[in-house]
């Protein structure tokens, strides 16, 4: 099957110039003949937008003066793209050979599918959670609590989480069996494959996630279209998991929070957005506190108040309109990050 000009590929790129170039490598390796290739720069400062204009002429690059947000730059190419399939994918990852003629297959066979997530693998090749289901007050409490504990990437913690999860009634599938097709809830954005059929039903991405939610979003709005979300593992992706973000994993944490509150607040009904709020911000409350109990026998201090003051954050964006306006990367002001 001839498959030129039906699949298009949007990466947001923000200071990730090795790996952005690592990743655009290997899509040209992968299938230079049959690919658009989007990278949407959003005011990067490490001369990413050069060496992809220098080293990468045919791919389509838009430059943006200001850091715009994952959500709204991946809009901008949206907006220009008519091929059959859009997938979204990160600047650090990297794409396996025969990945893209696998995807493209498999929505070709399935049209009852309208987004599709592959296999995510770390860079020592292990398998990375590349599918979860939708949050819940209950499951998020749980998650928070269980913050910094056991929950390792392995086999064992994953089939012992899933059984937990099964026990309370809700989906874990980032804890669930990744061997086999199966539909979720939303893949993790760091690969996703949209039918552009379902995406003009429900619109483009919700720019006021700015970053981090925005996959889930949509999912769930292709969902309610009556379109299948699938993980399809037979293809993989190297996902560099945080490569653009290790520097500031406690502004992560916050804008994640900010993002599910959004989502809680967009979706469901508002008492099961109050009783999120309130169970959430008694977990973060306790862990503030043991944080400072270990403050004095720990060498790692800076660690420990970082981690503190993103717990704190999340609790005050839960009560707080005027704080929960702020942009997190550039407005709120994080003594320790």
């Amino acid at each position: 099957m001839n498959h030129k000009q039906t699949l298009s590929i949007i990466i947001v790129s923000y200071n990730t110039r090795d790996m952005l170039g690592a990743c655009l490598e290997s899509i040209q390796k992968s299938s230079p003949d049959h690919v658009t290739v989007y990278v949407v720069d959003n005011a990067s400062s490490d001369q990413s937008a050069d060496m992809v204009a220098e080293k990468y002429p045919d791919v389509v690059l838009i430059r943006n003066s200001k850091n715009v947000g994952f959500a709204e730059a991946n809009n901008q190419a949206l907006k220009l793209i008519q091929a059959s399939y859009i997938m979204l994918l990160n600047a650090d990852t990297v794409m396996l050979p025969d990945t893209i003629r696998k995807v493209i297959s498999f929505m070709d066979d399935h049209t009852d599918i309208g987004v599709s997530g592959c296999k995510l693998l770390n860079t020592d090749l292990t398998l990375q959670p590349s599918a979860t289901s939708y949050p819940s007050a209950l499951k998020d409490t749980i998650a928070i609590a269980l913050k910094g504990s056991f929950l390792s990437n392995n086999p064992t913690s994953r089939k012992w989480m899933s059984k937990l999860a099964k026990l309370l009634g809700f989906s874990a599938s980032r804890f669930d069996d990744h061997s086999r097709i199966k539909e979720i809830g939303f893949p993790r954005g760091a690969c996703m494959i949209i039918r552009k059929k379902a995406l003009d039903q429900v619109g483009l991405l919700d720019p006021d996630y700015f970053f981090t939610g925005e996959e889930m979003d949509l999912c769930y709005r292709i969902k309610k279209n009556k379109w299948r979300i699938v993980y399809f593992p037979d293809a993989a992706i190297i996902h560099h998991d945080h490569g653009s973000s290790n520097h500031m994993m406690g502004k992560v944490f916050v804008q994640t929070r900010k993002s599910a509150l959004l989502f809680y607040m967009k979706h469901y009904f508002p008492i099961h957005t109050i009783l999120m709020k309130v169970m959430v911000s008694c977990v973060l409350l306790i862990h503030c506190m043991i944080l400072t109990l270990r403050f004095r026998w720990t060498k790692n201090k800076k660690e420990l108040l970082t981690r503190r003051e993103a717990y704190w954050y999340v609790v005050r964006l839960h009560f707080s309109a005027k704080f929960r306006k702020q942009n997190v990367f550039s407005e709120m002001k994080f003594k320790y990050q």
